[in-house]
């Protein structure tokens, strides 16, 4: 195979990718408890409140009663237009001709191809002809005129194709970029609102769970800080094993478990005459922590450099500075005292400096 046609194929593959796609974003995009998928159309994983997947049911029902008179379907050709159909599954529109023209050189395809091979293997085309290309996948053999006519056909392809226009007072949702439901303007403004929260998985188990997960290391390395001495199963530095539980509980259980710690850590504190924080003008001195080595939470070492996590503490005794800054190193990595960090921890260094640097 030529490293022409092996490009060809390449770019095939990657354009027929998101075929694959809605069977692994229903594994990676279970919605979190209170949400569903919105199935706007198939694969549509975006997760939004019931509500809204009434109302995007609704839409779809109503479509064809919102579109303006003379309106045509999107994917249908304009009059005067037919679908190429070059290729299995070729919807692009042409002239009757065109689509004549097309079947003709189907059928002489075998015998405009070289029976010896050569340099594109059995797909190379006798001298005088090359590949039509109509897709990134098609090598019927034409004449260079004809190749010329499809990519042209392939340039036009917008214009002939059926264009739906909404009633007043409707506009397209556009759910995805081919969404062409006419709804009320506010269900675009809902419909967009909700793609953007899909960007940050915040309604996501996944996302959910990180967001868990990430809080609960934060509050175990406030623990750790406070020297609050618990050892409940719940306080644990390794933020795979929050994640992990949290994705195997009802929702309402993980917020009772990061409750319980909240509750917890105010204890310790009112016990702790230091973690009374002192005025500004109590501050006299900063304590910088920054990371050393660092393993994610499956126990590989991260990539993130030494140095690159950070956190200044500041109060009136080395102590006390030293106790915040502790506290606010992060949610993601709790810190390892030891020479060799923990799982989802890192080792650290502090630097005490005379001061105040949280003015």
């Amino acid at each position: 195979m030529s490293n022409r046609q092996f490009a060809v194929r390449i770019a095939a593959c990657l354009a027929l990718g998101s075929v694959a796609g809605p069977a692994a974003a229903a594994a990676d995009w279970q919605c979190d408890a209170g949400y569903v998928w919105r199935e706007a159309f198939p694969g549509d994983y975006v997760c939004v409140t019931p509500a809204v997947r009434d109302r995007v049911m609704r839409d779809n029902d109503l479509a064809t009663s919102r579109w303006a008179p003379g309106s045509l379907y999107p994917g249908a050709c304009s009059p005067g237009y037919v679908a190429r159909e070059a290729y299995s599954g070729d919807t692009t529109c042409v002239t009757p001709a065109g689509r004549e023209r097309a079947r003709h050189e189907n059928e002489l395809a075998d015998r405009r191809r070289s029976t010896t091979g050569g340099p594109d293997g059995l797909e190379t085309c006798l001298p005088g002809f090359v590949w039509r290309e109509a897709s990134p996948t098609d090598f019927v053999c034409v004449d260079p005129a004809a190749r010329q006519r499809v990519r042209e056909e392939n340039g036009n392809a917008a214009n002939t194709r059926g264009r739906r226009d909404c009633l007043p007072g409707f506009v397209w949702r556009e759910a995805s970029p081919t969404d062409h439901v006419c709804v009320e303007p506010a269900e675009r403004e809902q419909v967009s609102f909700d793609n953007q929260a899909n960007e940050t998985r915040e309604r996501t188990l996944g996302g959910a769970c990180d967001r868990y997960a990430e809080e609960a290391v934060a509050q175990y390395n406030e623990m750790v800080a406070r020297d609050c001495g618990f050892s409940a199963p719940r306080w644990q530095g390794n933020p795979a094993v929050h994640g992990e539980w949290c994705r195997q509980v009802p929702r309402a259980d993980r917020e009772d478990e990061a409750a319980i710690r909240r509750d917890e850590l105010r204890e310790c504190a009112v016990r702790s005459a230091e973690a009374e924080r002192p005025s500004w003008e109590e501050c006299a001195m900063s304590v910088l922590v920054t990371n050393r080595a660092c393993l994610d939470g499956g126990g590989a070492p991260s990539e993130i450099p030494p140095g690159k996590l950070s956190s200044v503490g500041c109060g009136a005794t080395p102590d006390s500075a030293l106790l915040r800054a502790r506290i606010g190193f992060g949610g993601k990595f709790c810190l390892s005292s030891g020479e060799m960090p923990d799982r989802g921890c890192c080792t650290y260094e502090e630097e005490l400096i005379p001061g105040c640097l949280c003015r």
